[in-house]
């Protein structure tokens, strides 16, 4: 009985091994990164997940950096020539330069802050692009380690202000208790239920 269990056991390792092996997954392509800061933690977590952790020489790990990146990122190690030795300090380089929280944060904060008004095109993507821009912003904050979960009156402001006159109201329409101030919560789902209505009718 023993035995045919171990046999069993084998059997089925083998089995999941090949089907692992087999499975073959679509292949990952690095986006190309410019020096803009709200682009760098996705280049650079995704190029240490596909380069900089494999075992491959730093010459290679070096030409696949240059590779994949453009404008002021490139011209900061483009003095760099592609060797072991150099790959290190490159990587340093873009860390040290990019790796800013302060920065990321302000680029966040003005991205989030200074979107447009519907003032004069209250149209479904203009009011999508709101939706996500202040979905992705606040996520963004989160992933940095920043708390906002006391900036609902301060954001449901300043983005009710960007507001056409219409949408405005309907949004105060929504509210069942209109002296409560609102959430940031509400007004995203204020937003998508407006955005979602506005495909169905058009």
């Amino acid at each position: 009985m023993v035995e045919w269990t171990s046999k069993s056991t084998k059997i089925e390792t083998s089995i999941r091994s090949t089907y692992q092996s087999s499975a073959t997954l679509p292949t990952i392509s690095l986006p190309k990164f410019s020096g803009d800061y709200l682009s760098w933690r996705q280049f650079s977590d995704l190029f240490a997940q596909l380069i900089h952790n494999q075992r491959i020489s730093d010459s290679q790990k070096l030409w696949y950096l240059k590779t994949n990146i453009q404008g002021e990122a490139e011209a900061l190690i483009k003095h760099l020539q592609i060797s072991d030795a150099n790959y290190e300090t490159a990587w340093q380089l873009l860390q040290s330069r990019y790796e800013n929280k302060r920065v990321l944060v302000s680029a966040v904060l003005q991205r989030l802050t200074a979107q447009n008004s519907l003032y004069d095109h209250p149209t479904v993507q203009a009011i999508k692009n709101m939706h996500d821009t202040t979905k992705e912003s606040l996520c963004e904050l989160h992933n940095l380690n920043i708390e906002t979960s006391t900036w609902d009156p301060i954001l449901v402001h300043i983005l009710l202000k960007k507001l056409d006159k219409n949408t405005h109201c309907s949004f105060e329409q929504t509210l069942t208790n209109p002296k409560e101030m609102p959430t940031i919560k509400q007004f995203l789902e204020f937003l998508e239920l407006r955005f979602q209505s506005l495909e169905a009718i058009v």
